[in-house]
């Protein structure tokens, strides 16, 4: 029972911490299940985040802002090769994370060359196989 009020100040304080970046389409239960879900990233002194899959960054990339920190995205392919085409505004989810991303780290110089292409800025784009 100790040990639930220490942690429980400090749950809550992550819950507010968060609570603000719960999507604004929400209403009031969903914005608290979407806090309880997310309330582990809420922790401190993190310094990078690195994304698996650009993709997802619609989801996560609000993390950035929390902890006002490095973000890196990575690229594998299908996100930005066929997905682009077949999903129906798929485009505008791998722009935003190209301009959210502070580094997009990519396995292969062609996709490289095909994120550049889609518009991330060349500066952000490394190859690390």
């Amino acid at each position: 029972m100790k040990r639930l009020f220490k942690t429980f100040p400090l749950f809550l304080v992550r819950m507010f911490k968060i609570y603000k970046y719960a999507p604004k389409k929400h209403g009031l239960l969903q914005k608290i299940k979407w806090a309880l879900y997310y309330n582990e990233i809420a922790v401190e002194k993190i310094d990078i985040i690195h994304l698996q899959w650009i993709g997802q960054f619609s989801l996560v990339g609000w993390t950035k802002d929390l902890h006002n920190c490095q973000f890196i995205s990575s690229v594998r392919g299908a996100q930005v090769t066929y997905m682009i085409d077949t999903i129906p505004g798929y485009i505008n989810t791998i722009t935003n994370a190209f301009n959210g991303s502070d580094h997009i780290h990519c396995v292969s110089k062609s996709l490289k060359e095909r994120c550049i292409f889609l518009g991330a800025d060349p500066s952000k784009v490394f190859v690390n196989y």
